[in-house]
């Protein structure tokens, strides 16, 4: 090796160093740690008590948990089919043709997309007010008194209005990812499709879907997984209630290592979620590798 190749090597190193740091010691080394710590009763100052399988145990009979991961899946699921759906259908209309002021829409759009979670949770939380809020005072302009709700205080639409909102914010990612993606699909095979008779429809199922087919399952995935580790939104939110109705594995795990001081169950309940939102990720990709969409040809 060359002085001058040896030297751009060593400036090379020298400039991700302070990157590779920050990232091992924010991203890496907790995830080993907190399985080290799983394995211990440890309230942050107090010597550690080795427990050993105590916690998995614990984990496994907790109503708690299993609740928070229900609510974690129901919002995985309705962000793959709500959230990145509405995402594709918003990309299709900016990619038209005839629709004019496109720059204007899209930039509307994607506002939600750079607001802070912590604000858009705020922002929704006065919206959803019971009393002085948009969303029922509006209700009962229209003459739709009778559903008017405490939204976020009511168990059995607490879990819809946190869904409603996050599909709201993330949306716009679904479609900038979209619109990048259709901007590159040739447009001579739907000139093509169409001299031969095909209707719209057809065009989207046979010449889109294929050739978008790898960049919606990479989206679907994004939505599965990010939706999982969900925090700040709900916590601005609700915090988890009312009575645990949109409590999230995440919150749960805040709440024990936290509030109640149990750095061991609350590690445990981290790894737990990590695994989980691996491993449905992984199976996820393999149900989308296998789905109808593989054997679409264009």
């Amino acid at each position: 090796m060359t002085s001058i190749k040896r030297a751009k090597l060593i400036t090379g190193i020298l400039f991700m160093t302070p990157s590779l740091v920050i990232y091992s010691l924010y991203m890496i080394i907790p995830v080993p740690y907190a399985l080290y710590l799983s394995f211990f009763r440890w309230n942050g100052i107090s010597p550690k008590i080795l427990v050993e399988i105590s916690n998995w145990g614990r984990i496994l009979v907790d109503s708690v948990f299993r609740k928070s991961l229900l609510n974690s899946i129901y919002i995985g699921v309705a962000c793959i089919f709500l959230q990145v759906p509405l995402g594709l259908f918003i990309a299709l209309l900016l990619v038209a043709k005839h629709l004019k002021g496109k720059k204007v829409f899209q930039t509307v759009y994607v506002i939600p997309l750079l607001l802070s979670a912590v604000a858009v949770g705020i922002l929704w939380k006065f919206y959803l007010d019971p009393t002085f809020g948009v969303v029922n005072n509006f209700l009962l302009t229209v003459g739709l008194p009778n559903l008017r709700r405490p939204w976020l205080g009511d168990t059995s639409t607490a879990l819809f209005a946190v869904i409603v909102v996050e599909v709201w914010q993330f949306a716009p990612l679904y479609m900038l990812i979209f619109g990048a993606a259709l901007s590159e699909v040739p447009q001579h095979l739907y000139e093509a499709a169409v001299i031969d008779g095909a209707s719209s429809l057809e065009c989207f199922w046979h010449i889109t879907i294929p050739l978008i087919r790898g960049v919606y399952i990479t989206a679907t995935t994004i939505a599965l997984v990010g939706s999982i580790k969900m925090f700040d939104l709900v916590w601005v939110m609700t915090e988890g209630g009312p009575s645990r109705a949109t409590e999230l594995m995440a919150t749960y795990m805040y709440k024990q290592t936290f509030h109640r001081l149990e750095f061991g169950y609350g590690a445990t309940i981290g790894v737990a979620l990590f695994g989980i939102a691996f491993g449905l990720g992984i199976l996820w990709l393999r149900l989308m590798k296998h789905s109808v969409l593989s054997g679409q040809k264009v």
